[in-house]
């Protein structure tokens, strides 16, 4: 008995991986990565998940590419609940794992849509490059491979919207109820001291880069928060301020983690990988060096570009750019 359902297993696990059929869905920016996915030079056909479908009713596949609010939440729950058994999420971007830039103080933003629709794989970044899509398919891919018809009862139990009907209700629709949860900010009480923060009443900030940022990470990790969302680079007075947005797929929760530097700083991929592209358009950007990024490359800009964009230490020519690189 045990071979036949193994050999069942594997016919249907094989023939569901690789054939997804993804729901045509994009509500913001990352939408246009999600289209460069499907273009020649990335190829998500090699994946077999290149038929994208205009109905619910024909796709297995739900990647979330961009910010939801409340208004849009019915409407995705609705094709959510439409789509075809087995189905999958993948939450595409910050927006979409936890509201990203939206969170703090913004009424209208769904903070995560795994609020609303469960979520099998979460792809932060903002907004995600397609390599890191088509590693999510991967990873997805390597989820379902695992899956086995004996316990398909607790698949669909887990891939079916819970919304607790005592929270306070934001949203209604004739049939569907979007409502609100918890709040999902961290207090900052955690069981471990940031060592990095200095506090005076001429400065209240770090000058220089300090080597706590590794050690506070991974403490913050070891809490629960186990994605990275984004790197948010602000030019602050004399130096930059680099914003590290964490999340907790266990607690629904946010930290935010500053840190002040001149010009670099430790690399934190070892850490969290994703947070590989977020660095390189740092350092394209605002000349950071993260140390420990061992291909730390342009990515907005040609190589020959002299100077960064946003540090406004660029040199101005009359003559055009031309790409040829």
């Amino acid at each position: 008995m045990n071979l036949i359902v193994t050999t069942v297993d594997y016919i249907l696990n094989w023939s569901r991986a690789n054939s997804l059929w993804p729901l045509t869905f994009a509500t913001s920016c990352c939408g246009i990565e999600m289209m460069q996915t499907t273009a020649s030079n990335n190829d998500i056909a090699r994946f077999g998940s290149e038929v994208f479908r205009n109905s619910p009713r024909q796709a297995d596949l739900l990647i979330c590419a961009g910010t939801i609010n409340h208004k849009m939440a019915p409407v995705l729950l609705k094709l959510y609940q439409q789509m075809a058994e087995p189905k999958y999420v993948i939450a595409m971007g910050a927006c979409a794992c936890g509201g990203g830039m939206f969170c703090n103080n913004t009424y209208s933003v769904v903070n995560g849509i795994d609020k609303i629709i469960p979520v099998d794989v979460y792809l932060p970044m903002c907004p995600p490059r397609p390599e890191s899509l088509l590693d999510a398919v991967r990873k997805l891919q390597a989820k379902i491979k695992k899956e086995s018809i004996t316990k398909r009862k607790e698949f669909m139990e887990c891939h079916r919207s819970k919304l607790s009907e005592k929270a306070e209700i934001l949203v209604q629709a004739p049939d569907l109820k979007i409502v609100k949860t918890d709040e999902c900010y961290l207090d900052f009480s955690l069981e471990f001291e940031c060592k990095d923060y200095i506090q005076t009443p001429e400065i209240n900030y770090i000058p220089d880069y300090n080597s706590e940022l590794l050690n506070n990470l991974a403490n913050l990790k070891a809490s629960g928060f186990n994605i990275l969302t984004a790197i948010i680079a602000t030019d602050y007075r004399d130096c930059i301020e680099l914003n590290y947005r964490l999340y907790s797929t266990f607690q629904s929760r946010f930290f935010d983690y500053k840190i002040y530097v001149q010009s670099e700083a430790d690399s934190v991929i070892s850490l969290y990988p994703s947070a590989y592209y977020d660095e390189c358009e740092i350092y394209d950007m605002f000349g950071i060096t993260f140390k420990g990024n061992s291909n730390l490359k342009r990515l907005l800009n040609p190589k020959s570009w002299v100077g960064h964009p946003l540090k406004k230490d660029y040199e101005l020519k009359d003559e055009r750019l031309v790409w040829n690189e």
